[in-house]
């Protein structure tokens, strides 16, 4: 997007409390402590919130270490913590919080936006209000305004004020400007502080102030943290390419009792889809299904955190323990009877069904749970939790050229055309899909679809799922009258169709990558890690061929 931030006076604010208000702190360390902020330090201020950039470039001058903070509200948090120790500092140019949208363009290009009122759906919204018939629309988190831009085009613009207040030195900062003062101009400064000083003090310095920094283009949420080598990347990847340069940042742990998640069965899925689903017009949500252990469903729900879909997620299990770290609101456990009457099974199957591949309680569920959601209404994505997301997948299944599909799934091709068993050798041959990521619209086409798979998929003597399924998938259009259709690879991909550029892809599946170990290893190897996960990764996993 060739956009370019745009300036505009205070009263374009409205009546904002936080328009004018900075994500970026500056900590005052006068003893140096901070000349290296180590992991720990860094753990302190993260609890604050998603920490964006650390500009550590003036703590030998000014003893301040720069924090920016995605979301103002961990900023403004900072403040009242470390009251007398921290101050507000400008923001760079392309910290933006604020867009301005115009309106008739953005709803025209993005109808189904405008029956919700379209902009809260990108983020939390902090105000609202009207310039010369566009929209000012700040968010509280930048994350937020970047979502809207993405997606909005030449319809919308990055926008900052050009009045935003610059703060008085303090004592600290005073006394190291007069002493400097004596000895050189700003510019002369300039080449000890950097630009960083020289753009955030001209405001307020009476020595000469610098030029304004020329607009730069606003870079994409992921690419606002550089993201660090996480220490498994450091590891040999043969034959992997680095595709993607995304390292999202582990969930916030919650530490809630386990009782505290819902024991939930099959009858609570309307009740369900209500709490967690997107309101009309889409009425969708994500969700997955597991047993054992959560590391692998943590790092799940992190990419899906990272990409907007936190409120819009649900992760079902069989163990309250295994809820642990997850919000309550989005983690649940099903009662096993309830599911082993649906498999009119009187214990649970093994967790890779034995002689009957797939019979785990959790691999027969995602169909069980998926029927329920759409026969309630609900639009439904199912995605094992060896699939990671980079960019919001509703986004794709609400494009016009989709919306006309019932079904759709990934792939299961392989690169160099091998078979799965049930996948032929013809490429256009649907017959060959992957369960680890799937779309059901709800209608009936696909209620009558998915039912008749859950009458072969749950009862002793089952088939394994996903070879079922191809089964079922000529049936849609043939007796059903619906529409299907293979998800794009360029868009859903198994982790063989990774290349060295994937601007497009919004999921990655492990597929054909054996064992959780190998398969998060595999993440990181493409520059799909998540920062914060790799102690408890490490747990499991050590002693593992791969490290």
């Amino acid at each position: 997007m060739e956009a370019h931030p745009r300036t505009a006076g205070v009263h374009d604010a409205g009546h904002s409390t936080t328009a004018e208000a900075s994500n970026t702190v500056c900590l005052f360390d006068p003893r140096g402590d901070l000349l290296t902020l180590g992991s720990r330090a860094l753990e302190e201020f993260s609890e604050y919130g998603d920490i964006a950039r650390v500009d550590l470039s003036l703590v030998v001058v000014m003893n301040c270490a720069l924090l920016t903070y995605f979301d103002v509200r961990s900023a403004q948090q900072v403040l009242l913590r470390y009251a007398g120790r921290a101050e507000p500092f400008a923001p760079l140019a392309h910290d933006c919080r604020i867009v301005r949208v115009r309106v008739g363009a953005f709803f025209e290009r993005l109808p189904v936006l405008a029956a919700t009122g379209g902009f809260g759906q990108f983020g939390k919204v902090a105000h609202v209000s009207m310039s010369g018939g566009d929209a000012l629309v700040e968010y509280f988190d930048m994350r937020a305004a970047q979502r809207l831009l993405s997606v909005a085009g030449n319809t919308a613009s990055p926008l900052l004020l050009n009045n935003q207040p610059q703060q008085p030195p303090s004592a600290n900062m005073s006394l190291i400007l007069a002493n400097m003062g004596r000895r050189a101009d700003l510019a002369g400064m300039g080449n000890v502080l950097g630009k960083g000083l020289e753009a955030g003090m001209a405001g307020s310095n009476p020595l000469t102030p610098a030029p304004a920094p020329a607009p730069v283009p606003v870079p994409p949420p992921a690419k606002m943290l550089p993201p660090k080598p996480a220490p498994l990347a450091k590891k040999k990847c043969p034959g992997l390419p680095l595709g993607f340069n995304v390292v999202h940042r582990a969930h916030p742990v919650v530490q809630a009792e386990p009782e505290r998640y819902q024991i939930v069965e099959h009858k609570d899925a309307p009740e369900l889809a209500r709490r967690i689903a997107r309101p009309d017009p889409y009425k969708d949500l994500i969700f997955t299904t597991w047993q054992g252990g959560n590391i692998f469903t943590r790092f799940w729900f992190s990419h899906l955190r990272s990409v907007g879909l936190e409120d819009h997620t649900l992760m079902i299990t069989y163990d309250q323990k295994d809820c642990h770290t997850f919000p309550v609101k989005n983690c649940v456990v099903q009662k096993v009877d309830d599911m082993l009457r649906v498999m009119k099974e009187t214990k649970v199957p093994p967790n890779n069904g034995g002689l009957i591949h797939g019979a785990g309680l959790a691999v027969v569920s995602k169909w069980t749970w998926s029927l329920e959601f759409a026969k309630a209404g609900y639009n439904v994505l199912f995605a094992d939790n060896d699939a990671v997301f980079v960019q919001n997948p509703f986004d794709y299944w609400w494009r016009p050229e989709v919306k006309k599909y019932d079904i759709m799934g990934l792939s299961d091709w392989r690169t160099k055309g091998g078979e799965v068993g049930y996948c032929r050798r013809n490429i256009h041959d649907i017959n060959c899909q992957s369960t680890g990521i799937m779309f059901f619209r709800s209608n009936s086409r696909t209620i009558a679809s998915i039912t008749e798979m859950v009458k072969e998929a749950t009862p002793p003597g089952r088939a394994w799922e996903q070879a079922l399924w191809q089964k079922f998938i000529p049936r849609i259009a043939q007796i059903h009258k619906g529409t299907y259709q293979l998800l794009p690879l360029k868009y859903f991909m198994n982790l063989e169709w990774v290349e060295k550029r994937n601007p497009d892809a919004v999921a990655v599946h492990m597929g054909y990558v054996h064992g959780m170990c190998n398969k998060i290893h595999a993440f990181w190897c493409v520059g799909l890690g998540v920062e914060g996960l790799e102690r408890d990764v490490e747990v499991p996993c050590r002693g593992a061929a791969i490290w």
